[in-house]
């Protein structure tokens, strides 16, 4: 299945990419169930993808019906596990009955204890805001229910928040919530189907907004993106514990923000600008700036010993780059189409590679993956790099200069904590 060949691809490509993927509340999953994991859609088919490569079970997914045009790409969508589910808007009334065989299909892999997984608001919503909830999910599960009552479903909410998705090196996280019982509200939708098929739609909306940060108004996407940016910087995270502990913070200062008057808006608005301005003055970016930082020089020495290596692995990512500039990729669609065509590229590089050197070296195709998983450790470090060289340029400031950003982001991580306790 091609499912199975792209899966370890996915995930090269994501720790390329990506400085941190992490998963919490994988204990909220239960055994031996079947389970439908309904998330929010802030890209255009990243989230789906992260899924598939980190959870331990394959996953299916729900897509939209238009892009199963040709048998080709019908039978290519399918190796992939994606069912389609056809709209009105794409088609017309005339494609929606084929949902019947969809719906019918979803249902028996269901019954088979298998993940599903369906991107809950049914449409692209990448400000912080959950956009509304479609009933799909719960059609699916009460038909479930319908083929078996005691099954056991459970519709489990997951929280993608992305700290920011369009831009090379972010972070995502994944925050599983508690689970759903199906059963729970199966009385009421035999009762009344669309009255039950309301409420579970309604409960699965309210479950899945206490996995992610949400900003209330629009009038405060900048200054709350910027806030939630410079609480990013200021509390790096390595283990999942103080990630998650992040991410709770960051939906406080969210809703602590949209709850400040007018001057008190500006007021922060002023502070983050003049931190900036002398942060960019000193060609530095944003992170907790100590008089008593250590630089780490092993790992200065160890990226720099990788960096051909980097280089070697680095190609198809800069093919891709340059082969998406010369196409016109709609906004919400350019960071998911760069890691496809990413991944797409380093399929064909180090496939072409390793038969090559196979062909001329004994053990090539080994030399090949050695080389390449150097260039992935170079990768991973160039976070790290970048902070020591980070480090190293603040220590080359004058004192006070390093005196006023450092009492700059003490006084920015006191208004956080002032937020996070109002």
């Amino acid at each position: 299945m091609l499912y199975y060949f792209i899966r370890p691809f996915a995930r090269l490509t994501f720790q390329m990419l990506y400085r941190n993927v992490r998963f919490s509340g994988m204990e909220h999953i239960p055994k031996g169930v079947p389970i439908i994991f309904a998330t929010n859609h802030p890209s255009a088919f990243l989230e789906p993808c992260l899924m598939a490569t980190w959870l331990p079970k394959p996953l299916s997914f729900i897509v939209r019906g238009d892009l199963f045009k040709t048998k080709f790409k019908r039978f290519l969508l399918a190796s992939m596990h994606l069912v389609p589910m056809f709209r009105v808007k794409d088609g017309g009334l005339n494609v929606v009955k084929n949902n019947y065989n969809s719906i019918r299909f979803v249902v028996e892999y269901l019954l088979k204890k298998k993940w599903l997984m369906i991107l809950a608001e049914g449409h692209i919503t990448p400000v912080r805001r959950m956009g509304k909830m479609k009933k799909g999910t719960a059609r699916i599960a009460f038909g479930t229910l319908d083929k078996r009552p005691n099954c056991g479903l459970r519709i489990i909410p997951v929280g993608v928040n992305f700290t920011n998705q369009d831009q090379l090196g972010t972070e995502v996280h994944f925050t599983i919530g508690a689970p759903i019982r199906v059963a729970d509200y199966y009385e009421d939708y035999q009762a009344h189907n669309n009255r039950g098929i309301m409420q579970l739609t309604k409960v699965l909306g309210t479950e899945l907004k206490k996995t992610l940060i949400q900003i209330p108004d629009p009038i405060d996407d900048t200054l709350s993106e910027n806030v939630l940016k410079a609480h990013t910087y200021l509390n790096p995270v390595g283990v999942d514990k103080r990630f998650d502990n992040r991410v709770e913070d960051q939906k406080e200062l969210c809703i602590s923000l949209s709850k400040m008057n007018t001057d008190e808006k500006v007021s922060l608005e002023k502070q983050l600008t003049k931190l900036d301005e002398l942060l960019h003055k000193s060609a530095l970016f944003l992170m907790p700036f100590k008089q008593e930082m250590k630089m780490q020089w092993l790992l200065i020495i160890a990226y720099m010993l990788l960096a051909p290596f980097g280089l070697f692995v680095s190609a198809p990512y800069f093919f891709a780059k340059w082969v998406n500039t010369k196409i016109e990729i709609v906004d919400t669609f350019v960071s998911s189409v760069l890691f496809a065509s990413t991944m797409g590229a380093g399929i064909l590089y180090f496939g072409v590679l390793m038969i090559i050197a196979s062909l001329y070296v004994p053990y090539g195709a080994l030399y090949v993956l050695l080389f390449m998983n150097l260039g992935l450790l170079f990768k991973r470090f160039r976070y790290l790099f970048k902070d020591e060289l980070n480090k190293f340029k603040f220590k080359r400031l004058n004192l006070d200069t390093r005196l006023s950003i450092i009492g700059r982001t003490d006084a920015l991580e006191s208004t956080f904590k002032n937020l996070k306790c109002n």
